[in-house]
């Protein structure tokens, strides 16, 4: 309880930061996969996964079957597409991830994904944490309001920053139209400019992977929050 506590108040910070006024822990939840035995979506609005390879293993709390293992290679968790998903202006993105390695250079990793490399998807979407191949030092919120194929990606966080990465950290993303703000544990560690609407798609949400490529995650995950 003492741990749910922590995270709440973190997320409800960072979710007022994000947009104005007030918000509770449960305004504008789009999907909330707290993978309790299995991928099922907790927010009541039925966006359930369909998990593909990663196994049940034990959280940050020590409770066994209470969080996914993803072994680098091919494990992913499939969302069917919904309009939900295609938030617009504002997006808030929230998950526990304990690395499993460290990233390599030549190994891009997208953890949560509403993007794809073909036609359906061209790149457009958001995808967090997204860890860059073109340095593999860095990692970031993406998020598309340019045109197919065209990622804004400019400033991102360290990932050698990140204290202890093979330990569990809150790692959660927001953009508000203007703005991206990265925080690690509720605390801020990047914040860039951008404008527009992110653009929308018919792919599927993935966590794990961008569908269509070989941006596997070696890690294990947990309690994965999407707002809009």
């Amino acid at each position: 309880m003492k741990h749910f506590l922590m995270m709440a108040v973190v997320l409800l910070g960072v979710v007022c930061l994000a947009g104005t006024g007030t918000a509770g822990i449960n305004d504008g939840l789009v999907a909330y996969y707290p993978f309790s035995g299995n991928a099922d979506d907790a927010s009541g609005n039925g966006h359930h996964g369909v998990v593909q390879g990663a196994t049940l293993t034990t959280d940050r709390n020590g409770r066994p079957d209470s969080a996914y293992s993803f072994d680098g290679v091919d494990d992913v968790i499939i969302v069917p597409d919904n309009g939900d998903f295609n938030v617009g202006g504002a997006l808030t993105v929230s998950l526990w991830i304990r690395f499993l390695s460290d990233p390599t250079c030549d190994h891009p990793t997208s953890f949560v994904s509403k993007s794809a490399v073909d036609p359906v998807g061209s790149n457009t979407g958001f995808i967090f944490p997204y860890i860059a191949f073109s340095s593999c030092n860095e990692f970031g919120l993406i998020v598309n309001t340019i045109g197919p194929y065209a990622w804004d990606f400019r400033r991102s966080y360290s990932y050698t920053s990140i204290p202890r990465p093979s330990q569990w950290h809150l790692y959660t993303a927001t953009y508000d139209g203007t703005a991206r703000r990265v925080y690690l544990d509720g605390l801020m560690v990047s914040t860039d400019y951008q404008s527009g609407t992110i653009l929308p798609n018919a792919n599927t949400l993935a966590i794990g992977n961008q569908p269509g490529t070989g941006e596997w995650a070696h890690a294990e995950m947990d309690e994965v929050r999407i707002y809009n």
